[in-house]
């Protein structure tokens, strides 16, 4: 009987029922002609950097798992000791919630700093959803403008989310976690934030020292150091509105520019940070309005509390935890000057535990569930 053909180990780690399709290796260099990635391809193991020429689309599609690293075997571009994935044309991300493309590194055992990160040049285009970037040193740097992305995660980065002179970044929801450095840094051009959660860093969550910052109904929380810490030495804005500052080892905010920064805090939660919750050292020109300050180490110093703001304790479900939506009776809730909750996130029916803060339904107090403690302020009656 003739011998049968002998397949490929490759391919029979393909057909094999159960057994994961076998890695894609991606030579360094320019990706020559446009690809689309996928789960059923990875992960795609890049050693050396890897440029997306400008003409040239790369699609990941829901799942993929791109391994960069560790070293770069082009010893090149912005980090000759770590693999970058660069996008001169087109990088469209395609993930879903239960089905992220992931970028990580390569390395048996992985550390931050292993490889460098995504890096949008000048001239690309770059959009898409629910892309994960762990433990990269730069884990998306942005020389382009209009990058647009939703419901990132950054973890374990040396610095998540970088930004450069002239360049333009949309980010709609996610997390930036952990970070060893700072989980925002920028460095020129702007940021556009909504959704962000900027939490549990060694260092600062964000920092700038130039360009442009609009960040809303984001958290920054539990940062090692300070929540927001913005020394831009040329003109810049900062505006941020209903944003949850909680819980920073030093400062909430620290303002440090000259007179060309504007510095917009408005409709905000700035509590239990170590030190400060409001700092200017400097010449630059801040704006404060219905943020609710309190519980820091000192509230104000350089700057005075509107007529608007108001210190008195939030009544959040769960600072310690992270948790920071505001209870029934918090002085939150419909607070800001839109009429919207104060802070990041809104009330969403979990009560206060205790008749305490803002009663604002008419209540009852009975006598047989007297004596009841209160420091409440609204409408109540006795029956």
């Amino acid at each position: 009987m003739p011998n049968s053909p002998k397949l490929p180990i490759a391919l029979l780690t393909l057909l094999a029922p159960g057994i994961a399709a076998a890695q894609t290796s991606v030579p360094s260099g320019n990706l020559v002609g446009s690809q689309t990635w996928t789960a059923a391809g990875s992960p795609y193991v890049v050693q050396g950097d890897l440029t997306v020429p400008a003409g040239i689309t790369l699609t990941l599609e829901a799942g993929t798992v791109i391994h960069l690293g560790p070293g770069d075997d082009q010893a090149a571009n912005l980090d000759t000791a770590r693999t970058e994935l660069r996008v001169a044309g087109t990088l469209t991300v395609n993930g879903t919630t239960g089905s992220p493309v992931v970028v990580r590194s390569g390395a048996a055992s992985p550390s931050t700093g292993d490889f460098y990160g995504v890096v949008a040049l000048a001239g690309a285009t770059v959009s898409g959803a629910n892309l994960r970037v762990e433990r990269g040193q730069r884990c998306l740097t942005n020389y382009a403008t209009g990058a647009s992305l939703s419901q990132v995660a950054l973890h374990d980065c040396y610095r998540a989310i970088t930004t450069t002179a002239g360049s333009s970044m949309t980010v709609s929801g996610g997390e930036a976690l952990r970070s060893t450095n700072y989980g925002l840094s920028i460095e020129g051009g702007s940021l556009t934030a909504s959704g962000l959660r900027v939490a549990n860093g060694s260092n600062r969550g964000i920092y700038v020292a130039s360009g442009d910052l609009s960040m809303d109904h984001s958290v920054l929380a539990q940062n090692s150091s300070y929540g927001i810490y913005a020394t831009n030495s040329g003109a810049g804005t900062v505006v941020l509105d209903h944003v949850s500052i909680y819980g920073n080892s030093s400062y909430g905010c620290y303002v440090a520019g000259n007179s060309s920064l504007s510095f917009t805090l408005r409709n905000s939660l700035v509590s239990n940070n170590g030190t400060y919750g409001v700092y200017r050292s400097s010449s630059a020109v801040v704006t404060v309005a219905a943020n609710l300050v309190w519980n820091n180490g000192t509230n104000y110093s350089g700057v005075s509390a509107s007529t608007d703001s108001f210190s008195e304790n939030p009544l959040v479900v769960d600072g310690a935890a992270g948790d920071l939506r505001p209870t029934s009776n918090s002085g939150l809730r419909s607070a800001g000057t839109d009429g919207q909750d104060i802070g990041a996130v809104p009330y969403d029916g979990v009560a206060t535990n205790g008749l305490l803060g803002h009663l604002f339904t008419n209540t009852v107090l009975t006598a047989a569930a007297s004596p009841t403690p209160s420091r409440a302020t609204s409408r109540w009656s006795l029956a």
